[in-house]
């Protein structure tokens, strides 16, 4: 059996069902005219004294939680606290369109330990907080932090990130510049310097650096002689000046005939061009 006029069907149970049987928010339907929650539901999942059942229903339903309607709705109604406040929100269309409008500060501050706001102060939503903490944790993987100062120092370096990638996000490339500095400026007094030395070393430097803390690798042999000169003087006067004394090897004789044109049988030998 299908929708008829005057008949909506529930999103949380599926049933058809008249209207009137649904709430009469002017804005709490954001699906279909014919698609709704119905009261039985809403009743069902919200506890006006659990304010996360409240918001999950909010949620839902893609309308605000705002903390100072929803303490001026309690008492106007006996039967529904929440049905008075979808009537006072109801009047605040263009203020507070949706549930991303919703003010969430004073229930993250509930949901975050007391530990955690110690830490960061107050942030705008639980969200934040376990960004600061991903971003503290990356810190403190490379270097731990040495004492209760430093790791106050690791806390205002992970705030600076934050508004790093904020800025980035947002597209504001004059704030990028100015905090990426102090950010920056942050983890190289940290030990946290995101560049290396050698990154700020010219060649010069490098090699230097190099020579003061590693051996001198040894050229390859074909390298030691490209252009042949020291075979040409070997060849052509230490040899022979050897072989006149009779100190030459067998080997550098060799190399004497080689050289003059000759093998080793005083035969001449064509040389390749």
């Amino acid at each position: 059996m299908g929708i008829v006029k005057g008949q909506k069907i529930c999103v949380l149970c599926g049933k058809i069902m008249s209207a009137n049987y649904f709430s009469r928010s002017d804005r709490n339907e954001k699906f279909h005219d014919n698609v709704g929650f119905c009261r039985s539901c809403i009743s069902e999942k919200v506890d006006a004294s659990n304010q996360d059942s409240v918001i999950d229903m909010l949620r839902m339903m893609n309308l605000p939680f705002i903390p100072s309607a929803w303490k001026q709705a309690e008492g106007i109604l006996s039967s529904s606290q929440f049905g008075a406040y979808l009537q006072i929100i109801s009047h605040q269309n263009r203020k507070f369109p949706d549930f991303l409008s919703s003010d969430l500060s004073e229930h993250v501050d509930k949901e975050i330990g007391d530990e955690e706001m110690a830490k960061w102060g107050h942030q705008e939503t639980e969200e934040d907080y376990r960004i600061l903490e991903a971003i503290y944790k990356s810190l403190a993987e490379i270097k731990k932090p040495n004492g209760r100062f430093e790791e106050d120092r690791y806390v205002q370096a992970a705030k600076l990130k934050k508004l790093l990638d904020e800025a980035l996000d947002s597209g504001d490339y004059k704030a990028v510049k100015d905090v990426r500095r102090a950010y920056e400026d942050e983890l190289k007094s940290l030990n946290l310097d995101t560049k290396s030395e050698t990154e700020e070393m010219t060649i010069g430097q490098r090699i230097e650096q190099y020579e003061e803390h590693d051996p001198i690798p040894k050229p390859d042999k074909e390298l030691l002689d490209v252009d042949g000169v020291q075979k040409y003087i070997t060849s052509n006067f230490l040899y022979p000046v050897k072989r006149m004394f009779g100190l030459a090897t067998e080997e550098e004789e060799q190399q004497i005939y080689e050289h003059e044109g000759y093998d080793g049988g005083g035969n001449i030998v064509e040389k390749d061009e």
